[in-house]
């Protein structure tokens, strides 16, 4: 999203108290887009005559620049969250939105869910658990989101020891 296009959105959500939600770092093509300003996403913008400069930073880094990484913000996704992103996130007091289903389906990666939680302020957990759509996942089955999370993520941290299904369904539910 255009940067001026960005400000007005979270200034129009401030004004009227509402929260804002973003798919954020969830493509390798949209890191692309926002670091260099090349690859799938900017040829689309590109064969649509939409000028896109490059940030030469992370997408949370221009989330943050923008003013749009706030305490109302939800980000959805965040597969493509590097080390430098969590302060940012930690210090805007942004939720998360953990999507696997869809993550995996589409093929962009897993989610660092011990990274998200690690971005939330004062240890308090800020990540929910979503489906993202039918389109993507398939179902907005949670019990499955729920399962499928947590066998990813153990599988991916090589441990049967988290997350635990408590865990799985604080995400779905708190």
């Amino acid at each position: 999203v255009h940067p001026v296009l960005m400000q007005t959105l979270a200034s129009m959500t401030d004004a009227h108290d509402i929260p804002m939600c973003i798919h954020a770092a969830e493509s390798n093509a949209e890191v692309e887009c926002v670091r260099s300003g090349t690859g799938e996403i900017a040829q689309h913008l590109a064969g649509r005559n939409l000028k896109w400069a490059p940030r030469g930073g992370s997408v949370i880094r221009y989330l943050n620049d923008v003013g749009a990484l706030r305490p109302r913000t939800l980000l959805v996704h965040g597969v493509n969250v590097s080390a430098g992103d969590r302060q940012l996130i930690r210090d805007s007091g942004a939720s998360w939105a953990h999507c696997p289903r869809s993550n995996a389906q589409l093929g962009v990666g897993v989610a660092p869910l011990q990274w998200m939680e690690a971005c939330s302020p004062r240890g308090q957990s800020r990540v929910g658990l979503g489906t993202d759509s039918v389109v993507s996942a398939n179902t907005m089955d949670m019990f499955e989101e729920m399962r499928f999370a947590m066998l990813m993520q153990r599988g991916v941290r090589r441990t049967a020891e988290w997350p635990t299904a408590q865990d799985m369904l604080t995400m779905a539910t708190m």
